[in-house]
């Protein structure tokens, strides 16, 4: 984040990541996606999940069973948000 915050400093195709990033610092995401493994996801600040249900189990279980859950298909068309 500190190398992309820098003035001057672009990358095409790098904004979804600064967004993700931005929303990260405040929110947890967990990732449920093929063909990037979970070392990879985890540095991209999202927790890897072998599924969906073992990433709703795993949101259940840290937030309790009255927490309040979004799901993202097609990831990489949306921009996240913190608020």
């Amino acid at each position: 984040m500190a190398h992309i915050s820098q003035p001057g400093v672009f990358v095409p195709e790098e904004w979804e990541i600064e967004e993700l990033a931005k929303a990260a610092r405040q929110r947890r995401s967990i990732c449920v996606t093929g063909g990037i493994p979970a070392q990879t996801l985890a540095q991209c600040f999202v927790t890897p999940a072998a599924s969906v249900e073992a990433a709703i189990a795993r949101a259940l279980e840290r937030h309790g069973p009255e927490a309040t859950l979004l799901a993202i298909p097609r990831g990489p068309y949306v921009i996240p948000t913190s608020g």
